[in-house]
Protein backbone atom coordinates (compact mmCIF):
# COMPACT_ATOMS: atom_id res chain seq x y z
CA UNK A 1 0.00 0.00 0.00
CA UNK A 2 1.13 3.26 -1.27
CA UNK A 3 1.36 6.26 1.49
CA UNK A 4 1.28 9.51 -0.04
CA UNK A 5 2.67 12.24 1.84
CA UNK A 6 1.28 16.50 1.96
CA UNK A 7 4.29 18.26 0.46
CA UNK A 8 3.07 21.18 2.16
CA UNK A 9 2.67 19.50 5.59
CA UNK A 10 5.77 17.51 5.28
CA UNK A 11 7.76 21.12 4.49
CA UNK A 12 5.82 22.14 7.42
CA UNK A 13 6.38 19.76 9.99
CA UNK A 14 10.20 19.98 9.42
CA UNK A 15 10.90 23.48 9.28
CA UNK A 16 8.92 23.22 12.90
CA UNK A 17 11.02 20.63 13.96
CA UNK A 18 14.27 22.26 12.75
CA UNK A 19 13.04 25.13 14.85
CA UNK A 20 12.95 23.73 18.39
CA UNK A 21 16.17 21.87 17.49
CA UNK A 22 17.43 25.66 17.19
CA UNK A 23 15.37 26.76 20.52
CA UNK A 24 17.15 23.49 22.14
CA UNK A 25 20.79 24.86 21.07
CA UNK A 26 20.15 28.73 22.57
CA UNK A 27 18.39 27.66 25.37
CA UNK A 28 21.05 24.94 26.38
CA UNK A 29 23.62 27.16 25.81
CA UNK A 30 25.23 25.06 22.62
CA UNK A 31 24.18 21.80 24.93
CA UNK A 32 26.00 23.27 27.72
CA UNK A 33 23.07 22.59 30.40
CA UNK A 34 21.87 19.32 28.38
CA UNK A 35 21.64 15.94 29.88
CA UNK A 36 22.50 13.31 27.65
CA UNK A 37 20.53 10.90 29.35
CA UNK A 38 17.52 12.71 28.19
CA UNK A 39 18.36 12.36 24.51
CA UNK A 40 15.80 9.94 23.86
CA UNK A 41 13.41 12.21 24.94
CA UNK A 42 14.49 14.91 23.01
CA UNK A 43 14.80 12.75 20.01
CA UNK A 44 11.21 11.28 20.57
CA UNK A 45 9.87 14.92 21.10
CA UNK A 46 10.93 16.42 17.86
CA UNK A 47 9.48 13.48 16.20
CA UNK A 48 6.66 14.37 18.34
CA UNK A 49 6.23 17.96 17.10
CA UNK A 50 6.94 17.07 13.43
CA UNK A 51 4.40 14.59 13.75
CA UNK A 52 1.36 17.31 15.74
CA UNK A 53 2.42 20.11 12.77
CA UNK A 54 1.85 18.22 9.94
CA UNK A 55 -0.97 16.06 11.21
CA UNK A 56 -2.48 20.39 12.15
CA UNK A 57 -1.32 21.58 8.78
CA UNK A 58 -3.50 18.84 6.93
CA UNK A 59 -6.13 19.13 8.72
CA UNK A 60 -6.37 23.15 7.79
CA UNK A 61 -6.16 21.92 4.10
CA UNK A 62 -9.25 21.05 4.63
CA UNK A 63 -12.10 23.36 3.15
CA UNK A 64 -14.11 23.58 6.44
CA UNK A 65 -11.34 23.86 8.58
CA UNK A 66 -9.28 26.14 6.37
CA UNK A 67 -12.42 28.45 6.45
CA UNK A 68 -12.35 28.27 9.86
CA UNK A 69 -8.69 29.00 10.37
CA UNK A 70 -9.18 31.85 8.12
CA UNK A 71 -12.29 33.59 9.83
CA UNK A 72 -9.89 33.02 13.33
CA UNK A 73 -7.40 35.30 11.91
CA UNK A 74 -9.58 37.95 11.22
CA UNK A 75 -10.88 37.98 14.31
CA UNK A 76 -7.13 38.26 15.79
CA UNK A 77 -6.78 41.12 13.15
CA UNK A 78 -9.69 42.72 14.00
CA UNK A 79 -10.51 46.25 14.78
CA UNK A 80 -12.49 44.72 18.00
CA UNK A 81 -9.43 42.89 18.69
CA UNK A 82 -9.76 43.46 22.71
CA UNK A 83 -13.00 42.13 22.66
CA UNK A 84 -13.01 39.27 21.26
CA UNK A 85 -9.53 38.67 23.08
CA UNK A 86 -11.58 39.19 26.17
CA UNK A 87 -14.45 36.68 24.63
CA UNK A 88 -11.17 34.18 24.46
CA UNK A 89 -9.74 34.68 27.53
CA UNK A 90 -13.44 34.38 29.51
CA UNK A 91 -13.47 30.97 27.11
CA UNK A 92 -10.21 29.83 27.75
CA UNK A 93 -10.96 30.45 31.67
CA UNK A 94 -14.19 28.66 31.81
CA UNK A 95 -13.35 25.48 29.18
CA UNK A 96 -9.21 25.23 30.00
CA UNK A 97 -8.97 26.00 33.61
CA UNK A 98 -11.64 25.44 35.09
CA UNK A 99 -13.21 22.51 32.46
CA UNK A 100 -16.86 23.87 33.07
CA UNK A 101 -17.66 22.01 29.93
CA UNK A 102 -17.30 18.35 32.20
CA UNK A 103 -18.73 19.54 35.17
CA UNK A 104 -21.79 20.24 33.49
CA UNK A 105 -22.24 16.08 33.44
CA UNK A 106 -21.68 15.55 36.56
CA UNK A 107 -19.33 16.01 39.31
CA UNK A 108 -17.56 12.39 39.16
CA UNK A 109 -16.70 12.72 35.65
CA UNK A 110 -15.14 16.58 36.55
CA UNK A 111 -13.04 15.40 39.58
CA UNK A 112 -12.00 12.49 36.96
CA UNK A 113 -11.33 14.85 33.48
CA UNK A 114 -9.49 17.69 35.59
CA UNK A 115 -7.42 15.35 37.48
CA UNK A 116 -6.09 13.82 34.04
CA UNK A 117 -6.27 16.86 32.30
CA UNK A 118 -3.93 19.49 34.33
CA UNK A 119 -1.89 16.29 35.85
CA UNK A 120 -0.51 16.14 31.88
CA UNK A 121 -0.07 19.57 31.05
CA UNK A 122 1.54 20.95 34.43
CA UNK A 123 3.61 17.34 33.76
CA UNK A 124 4.47 18.67 30.22
CA UNK A 125 5.13 22.36 31.45
CA UNK A 126 8.00 20.66 33.77
CA UNK A 127 9.05 17.64 31.82
CA UNK A 128 9.54 19.89 28.13
CA UNK A 129 12.05 22.21 29.82
CA UNK A 130 13.80 20.14 31.52
CA UNK A 131 14.48 17.96 28.46
CA UNK A 132 15.42 20.90 26.39
CA UNK A 133 17.65 22.40 28.69
CA UNK A 134 16.21 25.35 29.25
CA UNK A 135 15.95 25.31 33.19
CA UNK A 136 18.15 23.19 35.34
CA UNK A 137 19.50 24.00 39.18
CA UNK A 138 23.07 24.45 40.57
CA UNK A 139 24.57 25.90 43.81
CA UNK A 140 24.85 29.58 43.73
CA UNK A 141 28.78 30.86 44.12
CA UNK A 142 29.76 31.05 47.94
CA UNK A 143 26.28 28.98 48.86
CA UNK A 144 26.92 24.75 49.25
CA UNK A 145 23.44 24.47 51.06
CA UNK A 146 21.26 26.64 48.00
CA UNK A 147 20.28 26.07 45.00
CA UNK A 148 19.46 28.20 42.08
CA UNK A 149 17.08 28.17 39.22
CA UNK A 150 18.55 28.91 35.85
CA UNK A 151 16.77 29.73 32.77
CA UNK A 152 18.04 29.78 29.55
CA UNK A 153 21.38 30.18 31.00
CA UNK A 154 20.29 33.18 33.02
CA UNK A 155 20.48 33.03 36.67
CA UNK A 156 17.04 33.29 38.40
CA UNK A 157 15.38 32.08 41.84
CA UNK A 158 17.93 31.19 44.57
CA UNK A 159 16.21 29.14 47.55
CA UNK A 160 16.88 26.40 49.93
CA UNK A 161 15.99 23.01 49.05
CA UNK A 162 14.47 22.36 52.47
CA UNK A 163 11.81 24.82 51.74
CA UNK A 164 8.83 25.27 50.67
CA UNK A 165 10.13 26.34 47.46
CA UNK A 166 12.56 23.46 46.96
CA UNK A 167 9.80 21.02 48.14
CA UNK A 168 7.42 22.35 45.27
CA UNK A 169 10.36 22.54 42.51
CA UNK A 170 11.77 18.97 43.24
CA UNK A 171 8.31 16.98 43.45
CA UNK A 172 6.69 18.53 41.27
CA UNK A 173 6.06 15.57 38.74
CA UNK A 174 5.17 13.36 42.02
CA UNK A 175 2.03 15.73 42.17
CA UNK A 176 1.26 15.45 38.74
CA UNK A 177 1.52 12.08 38.88
CA UNK A 178 -0.69 11.52 42.39
CA UNK A 179 -3.57 13.72 39.94
CA UNK A 180 -2.71 11.14 37.03
CA UNK A 181 -2.88 7.93 39.03
CA UNK A 182 -6.88 9.49 40.80
CA UNK A 183 -8.13 10.34 37.13
CA UNK A 184 -7.26 6.81 35.58
CA UNK A 185 -8.38 4.89 38.77
CA UNK A 186 -11.64 7.11 38.41
CA UNK A 187 -11.65 6.27 34.42
CA UNK A 188 -11.11 2.69 34.62
CA UNK A 189 -13.68 2.44 37.63
CA UNK A 190 -16.18 4.24 35.54
CA UNK A 191 -15.58 1.78 32.25
CA UNK A 192 -15.70 -1.35 33.83
CA UNK A 193 -18.73 -0.49 35.98
CA UNK A 194 -20.93 1.62 33.77
CA UNK A 195 -23.21 -0.34 31.23
CA UNK A 196 -22.94 2.55 28.79
CA UNK A 197 -18.94 3.06 28.40
CA UNK A 198 -18.68 -0.91 28.37
CA UNK A 199 -21.18 -1.27 25.76
CA UNK A 200 -19.12 1.27 23.49
CA UNK A 201 -15.20 1.59 24.57
CA UNK A 202 -12.82 -0.99 23.05
CA UNK A 203 -9.28 -1.22 23.88
CA UNK A 204 -7.19 0.22 21.85
CA UNK A 205 -9.34 3.44 22.13
CA UNK A 206 -10.27 3.89 25.48
CA UNK A 207 -8.69 1.09 27.75
CA UNK A 208 -5.15 1.45 26.37
CA UNK A 209 -4.15 5.38 26.81
CA UNK A 210 -5.60 5.00 30.15
CA UNK A 211 -3.22 2.18 30.50
CA UNK A 212 -0.20 4.04 29.18
CA UNK A 213 -0.71 7.61 31.58
CA UNK A 214 -1.31 4.82 34.33
CA UNK A 215 2.35 3.23 34.16
CA UNK A 216 3.81 6.41 33.26
CA UNK A 217 2.49 8.06 36.21
CA UNK A 218 3.03 4.77 38.69
CA UNK A 219 7.13 4.57 37.36
CA UNK A 220 7.51 7.83 38.44
CA UNK A 221 6.67 7.72 41.60
CA UNK A 222 8.25 4.42 42.38
CA UNK A 223 11.65 6.67 41.12
CA UNK A 224 11.06 8.57 44.29
CA UNK A 225 10.17 5.65 46.39
CA UNK A 226 13.59 4.17 45.41
CA UNK A 227 15.33 7.10 46.11
CA UNK A 228 14.07 7.99 49.35
CA UNK A 229 12.96 4.88 50.45
CA UNK A 230 15.74 1.99 48.90
CA UNK A 231 18.54 4.07 49.25
CA UNK A 232 18.46 4.10 45.22
CA UNK A 233 17.98 0.20 44.32
CA UNK A 234 16.28 -0.19 41.41
CA UNK A 235 16.71 3.21 40.53
CA UNK A 236 17.64 2.05 36.45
Amino acid sequence: MLIRLDRHALIKGVIGSLLLVVLVLMGSRRLLYFDAALTPYLYATIFAMFGCIYRYSVWTSRPPTETLLRRSMQFVFSPRFFHYFALVFKTFVEQIILQRFIGRRSPYRWIMHFMLAWGCMIAFAVTFPLVFGWLHFENPAGHKDLYQLVVFGFPMQIFNPEGVIGFLFFNALNFCSAMIIIGTVMAFTRRFLHPGEMATQTFAGDLLPLLILFAVAATGLFLTYSNHFLGGAHYR
